[in-house]
């Protein structure tokens, strides 16, 4: 009888602007366990910097990780991490049919040469989208993710001067992909349109694979810090009270209870409904693009994750405006998590999805669905709460946020490790 041997895989690190994520998945044949997971919010200090467009030294930065390390319990420091969306540059390419092997190589070239990148100075890895309508002709859509090689380099000297080794740099949109990839087993699922909704701190990603292939992703720019900001100047509270209010009644309807009456709660969708109204109809014209280009199923479902993924008024309004319907999202109930804090895994399990799928960047899967075949409607007690319609107050629904803040600059430079960035950069969600 052949014995199969548990292997320890990457730490996949999710490095966020509210704070940071470790996980580190290890397999046994086609067993999935999450083997080491810890996560932390920055402190205040720090918040406060990145709230205002600075970044802490490297430093500081490092001492928090290299506790979280420690005490998560890892095995070694190899680590997997996403491409910083700063330094990222995405395109859609049309080319015409031609040979799989040939598709990607020609789209790299056709980059660099309408964008004269030079080959040694800026990094291209290509994402094969599927045939789309183009007139009465049929092309092959591509996505090109893009950045500077010297970027990239001080990304990896940044993480080497902690102590950890950059294994890959993954395309965010292929690693939170992957979370739903890698569990399609039933050959009926290998044509499921799947559709992601990842709504973070800063800005939401849309995507959306059919089977086990990407084929679209956009960037939306509205995120929590719009609908926080929206609730402070609504309420007449500071942002960090907003903040803290908004993740109070996104835990349990007990907790809506406990803080105050259902004024406040519709205080805060009242504010909140404006931004996002505005982010359901922009996802609204993405799966209408879908729908007109790309040959095949429609999507059946919406599943959304991220930090932001469990709030109720969030989700209430994406619900009542999309197409399809909306779920909340929980790949990672799909692997082993035991081996986790109990607080880790209980309670919105939406925002550990980039982590999780950076962390199963060299799995091969595809890993049996603890979940269920039908995982996608088998929401838990607390999405059942958060998915509860908030009645529509008459009052004003005019947007109050403010305009999205430049993106936040790198991490500053403190190391000399000259690794050279093409050997990690990685957009393939299969690589």
């Amino acid at each position: 009888m052949k014995v199969s041997k548990k292997v320890w895989h990457p730490i996949g690190v999710d490095f966020g602007s509210t704070g940071i994520r470790m996980i580190q998945v290890a397999t046994d044949g086609d067993s999935l366990t999450i083997g080491a997971a810890s996560r932390s919010g920055w402190p205040d200090e720090i918040q406060a910097e990145l709230s205002h467009g600075k970044l802490p030294t490297i430093e500081r930065v490092g001492q928090i990780i290299k506790r979280m390390h420690r005490q998560g319990g890892f095995a070694g420091h190899e680590i997997v991490i996403a491409l910083p969306r700063e330094i990222a540059q995405v395109k859609a390419l049309r080319l015409p049919p031609m040979p799989v092997d040939e598709l990607l190589p020609a789209a790299e070239f056709d980059l660099r040469q309408t964008m004269g990148l030079d080959e040694n100075q800026v990094s291209v890895r290509s994402i094969g989208s599927g045939e789309v309508r183009a007139g009465n002709d049929i092309k092959h859509e591509v996505l090109t993710v893009s950045a500077e090689n010297r970027l990239i380099d001080e990304v990896i000297e940044n993480w080497h001067a902690i102590g950890f080794v950059t294994h890959a740099i993954d395309f965010e949109a292929s690693a939170v992909f992957r979370t739903t990839e890698r569990f399609i087993r039933r050959k009926d699922d290998e044509s499921e349109v799947n559709v992601m909704l990842d709504i973070g701190h800063r800005r939401t990603q849309v995507i959306i694979g059919r089977g086990r292939e990407l084929i679209f992703y956009k960037p939306i720019e509205v995120g929590g810090w719009q609908f926080t900001h929206a609730v402070s100047r609504k309420l007449g509270i500071t942002f960090e009270e907003a903040s803290t209010l908004r993740l109070r009644l996104g835990q349990t309807a007990e907790t809506v209870v406990a803080i105050g009456s259902d004024a406040v709660r519709q205080a805060v969708y009242d504010a909140m409904r404006p931004i996002a109204d505005h982010l359901a109809r922009e996802v609204t014209t993405c799966l209408r693009y879908y729908s007109v280009n790309f040959r095949g199923l429609r999507p059946q479902r919406v599943r959304v994750v991220g930090g932001e993924a469990a709030d109720p008024s969030v989700l209430s309004v994406l619900g009542g405006v999309l197409p399809v319907p909306v779920e909340l999202g929980r790949p990672i109930a799909n692997a082993d998590m035991s081996a986790m804090k109990v607080n880790d895994r209980t309670g919105p399990l939406a925002n550990w999805t980039l982590a999780f799928g950076l962390a199963l960047h060299n799995t091969k899967g595809p890993f049996p669905d603890k979940l269920g075949t039908s995982r996608a409607t088998q929401i838990a007690t607390d999405v059942t709460t958060a998915m509860t319609p908030i009645p529509t107050s008459t009052s004003n629904q005019t947007s109050t946020h403010s305009p999205i803040p430049a993106p936040l600059p790198n991490v500053p430079d403190h190391s000399t490790d000259d690794t050279r960035s093409q050997a990690y950069m990685e957009a393939g969600h299969d690589a």
